[in-house]
């Protein structure tokens, strides 16, 4: 089989990337490599004893990449999954996520793509949820632009898939033949680990504050510190792909899921868990000045919540552990631990 795996180069799409190969699939990677690392794209193709790898580098938004793109039998659709940018240009951004998920589905159309994994952002999508922890019949309610694309593109594949099925162009057999189909999508919950980019303090908060504190700066926190997230390490997250997957080559799922812990963690909580886990290791008479610098930092900045984020967040995961038999392995604690792990002080 061959996989086409978009933002293959990125934080999530690295280690899916490294998963499939791992696994003997073929795969090829589209990105505009703007955040990735070839080099360790090319380390996992290495292992694998086999040219399996593909790199195609392009935007998603751009009609000319889909064109040139050959049949796959199934796409992890991971781009656009990092820092949302809508705060910069609202307007553009808006119009090339759209454009990219209607290139996108025509060439699945087009190519009787088998397969299709969407990742998304529960946060992005259910906004503010009165019920926690929260449940896939959760309504839909984006706080920002970003968001609303990310629902867009589940409806859209959803109701294509539907469409096309109900015609007959399209079934639900598992038998692989080319009129299969089967779409899910993934709604993670906050993701961190090793790899991570730290632009800001509005995603990939673990290495920000990771990054702040080895500077010897105080991270800025929006809100008082009690604001809460649910927080997801990568192997976690790339474990739960790797389940749909397999699920999807035995069958249509044609559903969404939370991808979570349940568990909900305040700021001010995960600011004391990894400043604690750094200054035992900046303790050590053998550690780093740049990891010394740590032992200087006590409060954080306080800044205003902003409009376009959740006070609280928490995932309800029952259904990815019954029909994906999936659920999350690595404590958070844990995951601090191994994320650390990979810096090199």
């Amino acid at each position: 089989m061959k996989i086409l795996i978009t933002g293959g180069a990125g934080f999530v799409g690295s280690y899916v990337t490294e998963a499939f190969l791992a696994t003997g699939y073929a795969v090829s990677v589209l990105d505009d490599l703007s955040s990735a690392n070839q080099q360790r794209l090319k380390e996992a193709q290495s292992k694998t004893k086999r040219d399996l790898l593909n790199i195609v580098k392009g935007s998603i938004a751009e009609e000319r990449v889909w064109k040139n793109l050959e049949r796959h039998d199934a796409i992890i659709h991971l781009a656009s999954f990092g820092p949302p940018a809508h705060i910069q240009s609202p307007h553009e951004e808006f119009h090339n996520r759209v454009t990219s998920i209607k290139l996108m589905t025509d060439w699945i159309r087009d190519h009787r793509v088998n397969i299709v994994i969407l990742g998304s952002s529960a946060e992005e999508l259910y906004g503010e949820s009165i019920h926690l922890p929260t449940d896939e019949r959760t309504p839909l309610h984006p706080l920002t632009l970003y968001g609303a694309t990310k629902a867009f593109a589940e409806l859209y594949i959803s109701a294509l898939s539907r469409s096309l099925k109900d015609s007959g162009e399209w079934s639900s057999r598992s038998e692989h033949t080319g009129d299969y189909f089967s779409w899910s999508a993934l709604r993670f919950s906050t993701l961190y680990g090793a790899r991570q980019i730290a632009k800001n303090n509005y995603s990939g908060i673990v290495s920000y504050f990771v990054d702040s504190f080895l500077k010897g700066e105080a991270p800025v926190i929006h809100g008082d510190g009690t604001k809460t997230r649910d927080y997801l390490h990568i192997s976690d997250a790339v474990s739960a792909i790797m389940a749909t997957f397999n699920k999807q080559l035995a069958g249509a799922i044609d559903d969404s899921f939370n991808i979570g812990t349940a568990i909900e963690t305040a700021d001010i909580d995960l600011y004391d868990m990894v400043l604690e886990q750094l200054k035992t290791r900046a303790s050590s008479a053998a550690s780093s000045s740049k990891l010394k610098n740590c032992l200087k930092i006590e409060d954080p900045k306080f800044l205003p919540l902003r409009a376009t984020e959740a006070k609280r967040v928490a995932l309800n995961v029952a259904k990815a552990e019954a029909i994906l038999d999936w659920r999350p392995k690595v404590d958070l604690s844990l995951g601090i631990q191994q994320t650390l792990d990979a810096y090199k002080f």
